[in-house]
């Protein structure tokens, strides 16, 4: 498509196809009436894949990062609750509609993964993509959380546990709040940078939030028809650069319709 850098286009896991047409719409849970939110193990088939040629992220179903090694395919893990839900870290935007239904698909001749919910309140969606990075510091993920039309519950937590779980991580918000610093409290894996204009909750555990005013936690998401968040997930001390070059790629992005 013209307009669009190649990079875009060119997939960073050689063999990464969209589910095929002939396969069933795929439910991962139905949950009704709950407030609850327990997340089981998920099949392996039941993840997908984006990547940027130094490391692979693992994307289950229902929107979860549940495996990255950073800032390479051999290093620690970041997140790993693929090996263990409970200490294993993620990165996790969720919608707490009853009665929800999950999709994912990749845009077509790209990289560029869509996970869908699917409600009797109608559609939200999460955008995920790695742009291909010459260094291996020059990780980046871009996340896009968009409420297609209805009004949704959404909750997001990022909980990095470094080191294959051994650590966890020390948070801190940057003075002219612009996002996020997520610390290795033993400093051997590189601090990550989340950037985003949303107020989140900062515990020992790492960030989390929800939209319902009624709760403690601040953090504005799109949970009404039409609207939507964009959060930056980078190695603090990659590429200058690389916050200004996602801004024009997500922009040529939405000009050439590829991202609505």
């Amino acid at each position: 498509m013209p307009g669009i850098p190649s990079l875009l286009f060119t997939s960073a896991v050689p063999h990464l196809r969209p589910r095929k047409k002939t396969e069933p719409s795929v439910t991962y849970f139905v949950r009704a009436n709950s407030n609850h939110l327990y997340m089981p193990y998920s099949p392996i088939e039941d993840h997908a894949v984006i990547g940027n040629l130094h490391t692979i992220a693992l994307v289950n179903l229902s929107g979860s990062i549940d495996f990255l090694c950073l800032p390479r395919f051999d290093s620690p893990s970041v997140f790993a609750r693929i090996l263990d839900d409970k200490k294993g870290g993620c990165f996790t935007f969720f919608c707490e509609d009853d009665n929800i239904r999950f999709k994912q698909l990749y845009l077509p001749g790209t990289n560029i993964l869509i996970t869908r919910y699917l409600s009797e309140k109608g559609i939200a969606e999460v955008t995920d993509f790695m742009p291909i990075a010459k260094d291996e510091q020059d990780f980046a993920i871009y996340r896009r959380l968009k409420a297609v039309y209805g009004d949704h519950s959404i909750k997001v937590s990022i909980n990095p546990r470094f080191n294959y779980a051994r650590e966890k991580c020390r948070v801190e918000r940057k003075e002219d709040k612009s996002g996020y610093l997520i610390h290795d409290p033993s400093g051997k894996q590189p601090t990550l940078y989340l950037s985003t204009p949303h107020e989140f909750e900062i515990s020992e555990d790492g960030l989390s939030g929800d939209d319902r005013p009624q709760t403690r936690r601040k953090c504005r998401l799109p949970a009404h028809a039409g609207r939507r968040a964009e959060v930056l997930l980078r190695v603090h001390a990659g590429l200058p650069g690389v916050p200004r070059v996602l801004d024009q790629l997500v922009r040529q992005m939405h000009l050439s319709g590829v991202v609505a």
